[in-house]
């Protein structure tokens, strides 16, 4: 089996490591910037690492490649897979790992499918440096299974969404919600704590809340009580934001969170209240009836 990358940053150098780790040696990439004294340096130097072959035209590139994993940033995806459909041929399969949205993806679906090319959404979650081509990895469309099976011999980590493009980055995307999130929600925290000298305690008192208790127990417990209580607790953290003000920082996250509660405060949760076990999708579900 023939691989290449069109991108050759972090992503597909991590792929491409483990992958020759496990034995898959036929593998080259493109990388526009191969030749710009900007970028080339590292570059050369992973490929020279791998001993693989990069280079900056697709003449001739996709000609014996079954496989092109295609990492590219989220902002060029849709253009690159313009020009790509201009070279790639019928028997490679277009795998997207790049980051842009289910739109972009079905776009570049559409584009391909014009020239019979199979197209592959496909989204990472994880560390790559660390885990390369063990890295957990979601797959959706029509080539999916048959990518599984191709590659699953070389000890990825995937996992078949469906067959809709655009499926497997919007795990990605939603997940950032969180992830990215609650970061910017730390950062918040901890600047507030210093402020007032008190990060032990607060954070101390984070962990005996939280530590020991699985993700979906906070988060059944989590959004069914900010549902029910959103009226009170959006003016408690009025308080907590007129806090910070004194302090002069940035209360972003807090005001966010405020508005969020106020708008959930102007649905009936009473029949949630009244269960004995709640769930966060008893609270989804009356958000859901009450917007149709």
């Amino acid at each position: 089996m023939n691989v290449g990358f069109a991108g050759f940053g972090e992503a597909s150098y991590s792929l491409a490591k483990g992958f020759i780790s496990e034995g898959l040696n036929n593998i080259k990439a493109y990388d526009v910037n191969v030749f710009n004294d900007e970028y080339n340096s590292l570059i050369k130097k992973r490929a020279e690492e791998l001993k693989i072959e990069v280079t900056d035209s697709y003449e001739g590139f996709f000609d014996d490649i079954d496989y092109v994993f295609v990492a590219v940033p989220a902002f060029v995806a849709l253009d690159v897979c313009k020009v790509i459909s201009n070279y790639i041929k019928e028997s490679c399969l277009y795998v997207d790992v790049s980051a842009s949205s289910p739109a972009i993806k079905s776009e570049c679906k559409k584009i391909l499918e014009k020239n019979n090319v199979h197209y592959l959404d496909a989204s990472m979650l994880g560390s790559l440096p660390k885990l390369k081509h063990k890295v957990p990895f979601y797959v959706s469309g029509k080539k999916a299974k048959k990518f599984i099976d191709d590659f699953k011999k070389y000890g990825m980590n995937i996992t078949y969404v469906n067959e809709q493009p655009g499926s497997a980055t919007s795990i990605k995307l939603i997940r950032s919600i969180f992830m990215k999130g609650l970061s910017a929600l730390m950062t918040e925290l901890v600047m507030a704590s210093d402020s007032y000298d008190v990060s032990k305690y607060v954070l101390n008192s984070i962990s005996d809340s939280m530590d020991g208790t699985s993700f979906i127990s906070h988060l059944n417990r989590l959004v069914t009580g900010s549902a029910i209580h959103a009226k009170r607790r959006a003016f408690e953290l009025g308080g907590s934001i007129e806090m910070l003000e004194e302090k002069n920082l940035n209360s972003l996250m807090s005001e966010a969170t405020k508005k969020k509660l106020e708008i959930l405060a102007a649905y009936d949760f009473s029949k949630v209240a009244e269960k004995d076990k709640k769930t966060w999708i008893d609270v989804v579900n009356v958000l859901k009836e009450e917007n149709k």
